[in-house]
């Protein structure tokens, strides 16, 4: 992969990291790593056991363990949002893979993207939100297309 390459993903599961990302930022957070109600500490704890009746504490304020994940409602982590912002601002080439687009926050950071000069390109089953904004739209499975994208693009 390029050295400037850069993944945002909306996934909570992990995936990413298992696959062996290492430029990444999990916007809606991460299932498995647990965070502070109080201090936000993060946490690679068990969040529950079988025979627990609550959460597991924070090692750091006493205050107890949730999942890692952004819920309806909640504010992203600032911190991550400016990053993604920043690399938005300074990308030439952005992959929309997968998704609906009725996210507010990649819908916003796809409009950073194309509002400073990026090359846009959608692949998807269906047609999304951002198919209209996009410089070049693919129907298909991400699974399926990106090998050969890729391989396009890394040619020119």
């Amino acid at each position: 992969m390029h050295s400037d390459f850069f993944l945002v993903t909306q996934n909570v599961d992990g995936l990413h990291i298992r696959a062996g990302s290492k430029k990444l930022i999990e916007m809606h957070g991460n299932i498995f790593i647990n965070r502070c109600v109080s201090c936000r500490q993060e946490s690679n704890e068990k969040i529950l056991n079988e025979e627990d009746l609550l959460p597991p504490k924070c090692k750091f304020c006493g205050n107890f363990l949730r999942p890692g994940v952004v819920w309806f409602g909640e504010s992203y982590d600032q911190e991550k949002l400016n990053f993604s912002i920043q690399r938005m601002e300074n990308t030439d080439l952005l992959l929309i893979l997968g998704t609906s687009g009725l996210v507010s926050m990649p819908v916003y950071l796809t409009q950073v993207a194309k509002r400073s000069g990026s090359i846009l390109i959608e692949v998807n089953p269906e047609r999304s939100s951002f198919s209209s904004s996009v410089d070049l739209f693919v129907q298909g499975k991400a699974g399926e297309i990106l090998p050969e994208l890729i391989s396009e693009i890394v040619a020119i």
